[in-house]
């Protein structure tokens, strides 16, 4: 499956490098993030913030290193993570060796749900 995902990727890119009409009046943006609440509702925000111009937006979801991974690769030009003291040091490693910069956004509370 996830080969099959990056092809179809590296498809849409060779498509667009090629296209002989190019659509220079639209706007192609990539957002990653895990599967985050708070992340689906901040880019429903953005859609509608941009309601009034052409784009097209993309929306990947995935584990944290692919987060990392699809802002290094240039598939996305933002990646949402949230960082813990669990995982801080592991996120900063790799934001350091990939030349990324970690923007705090929110201080978020978390919450654990548990059935009866």
């Amino acid at each position: 499956m996830f080969y099959a995902k990056m092809l179809l990727e590296q498809m849409d890119t060779v498509i667009h490098h090629f296209d002989k009409v190019k659509k220079t009046d639209v706007t192609k943006f990539s957002i990653s993030s895990q599967h985050y609440g708070f992340a689906i509702e901040a880019v429903a925000k953005l859609m509608d913030h941009f309601a009034e111009r052409k784009y097209e937006l993309a929306v990947r979801e995935g584990k944290s290193i692919d987060v990392i991974d699809d802002v290094y690769a240039s598939r996305s030009i933002l990646g949402i993570l949230s960082l813990t003291d669990l995982n801080k040091h592991f996120f900063e490693r790799h934001f350091v060796s990939k030349s990324l910069l970690f923007t705090p956004l929110a201080s978020l509370k978390q919450h654990v749900f548990l059935r009866k």
